[in-house]
């Protein structure tokens, strides 16, 4: 009869753990389930904000042309085709990659014509700004 108190204990014991067990699934898979939903719209947010600096960049590179400001758009140009780079050396998508090295592509004709003050220039950066904006859509 000393055996039947350990069995009982046991038993306890064991369906105790098991409802602990049970406990901290049901509060943990929701949230764990969240995390990854917001770390995932994290990532979108991140990428958009990415996005919209080129596209700002871009419009300053623009703006500094059409003033004939080449020496400033010639900087803008550099620091724009810099994150250029560097985005589509992170990026995952392949996508989204192709079209940054198509903007990329552009680069050493725009900063030689802005570095030599050529007005033609303004027909080149007019065409990557509006590739930007077509093609760097989040």
């Amino acid at each position: 009869m000393s055996m039947e108190p350990l069995v009982i204990r046991r038993k306890l014991l064991i369906t105790s753990l098991i409802v602990v067990a049970v406990a901290f699934s049901i509060g943990f898979f929701p949230q764990y389930l969240l995390k990854r939903s917001l770390q995932s719209e994290l990532i979108a947010c991140r990428a958009a904000a990415e996005l919209s600096a080129l596209r700002d960049q871009a419009g300053w590179v623009l703006l500094e042309t059409v003033r004939r400001n080449y020496g400033l758009a010639g900087e803008r140009a550099g620091r724009f085709f810099g994150q250029v780079r560097d985005l589509s050396a992170r990026t995952r998508s392949p996508q989204l990659r192709a079209a940054l090295e198509e903007i990329y592509a552009r680069r050493d004709t725009i900063v030689a014509k802005l570095a030599t003050a050529d007005p033609a220039v303004l027909d080149d950066v007019q065409a990557l700004y509006l590739t930007v904006m077509e093609k760097a859509q989040p």
